[in-house]
């Protein structure tokens, strides 16, 4: 969803890194035509609120560590649901 893309830009943003912005921008812009599947799957959207949190409430707490670490997971999640779904889609 579009409040999905505007979490991961907010983050993007925070990091006041002038680069992040230019490099994940093109990212953003695929995602927001080829991810709307993930939307409409209630466990995905309960587990990505999940993450979510987690990664906002490390950075809140400026722990860089467990932000990392909750990223990537929630990286690794988003990336097997994806494959699941478009696979699914496609079969």
């Amino acid at each position: 969803s579009q409040a999905d893309i505007q979490f991961h830009i907010a983050i993007v943003n925070s990091c006041n890194n002038p680069l992040m912005p230019i490099v994940l921008e093109p990212i953003f812009h695929v995602l927001s035509k080829f991810h709307p599947p993930v939307f409409y799957d209630e466990q995905v959207v309960k587990i990505t609120t999940t993450y979510h949190e987690k990664i906002l409430k490390s950075i809140v707490s400026q722990n860089s560590q467990e932000a990392f670490h909750a990223m990537k997971m929630h990286l690794q999640v988003a990336e097997k649901h994806n494959l699941r779904l478009y696979s699914a889609k496609t079969s």
